[in-house]
């Protein structure tokens, strides 16, 4: 037969199922647990950069922060974040908690770690951002959350970034 054969079937390269390896969605406790210890760590740095900024006094005093204080701070969390965690995000798609809970983020179309201006532009940043809106800040922080429980274990800023969070193969 020819190449030109109109008559012939399509023939593609398929992938050997036996060298696919599977991708397994991690649980929400493992979800949870690193969320756990990503804020236990992130608070570890932030509290004494508020304290040595003059802010913690504004803060536990009830004092409502200013609109622009509000933003301030926003900003030197992210900044801690990502000094935290940008280098393990960049590498292997985790951050602390990820890492001792053995979970990461990947692309959920794609299955690969992302770059890290991606995560933080599409998973971090719009619920950051969401979160100090009046009104609609304190909302989204839980919304965000509540997703997990859906079918698909994404929460807003997964589905936001189209990301996923998996186990971590062993090998």
């Amino acid at each position: 037969m020819s190449d030109n054969d109109i008559y012939k079937a399509p023939e593609s390269k398929l992938l050997d199922e036996n060298n696919v390896s599977e991708i397994e969605l991690a649980g929400r406790w493992y979800r949870l647990g690193g969320a756990i210890v990503d804020s236990i760590a992130f608070m570890a740095v932030y509290i004494p950069v508020m304290i040595v900024l003059g802010v913690w006094e504004t803060i536990i005093s009830g004092e409502k922060p200013t609109f622009l204080l509000t933003l301030t701070l926003t900003a030197i969390g992210l900044l801690i974040f990502v000094c935290l965690n940008g280098y393990f995000l960049y590498t292997n798609g985790q951050t602390i908690g990820k890492k001792l809970l053995g979970t990461k983020i990947v692309s959920a179309s794609t299955h690969e770690i992302l770059p890290l201006g991606k995560v933080m532009s599409f998973r971090v940043l719009p619920v950051q951002v969401a979160s100090i809106v009046p009104f609609i800040g304190p909302w989204m922080s839980i919304v965000d959350v509540l997703f997990i429980f859906g079918k698909s274990k994404q929460c807003v800023h997964d589905l936001i970034a189209n990301t996923i969070v998996i186990k971590v193969q062993q090998d």
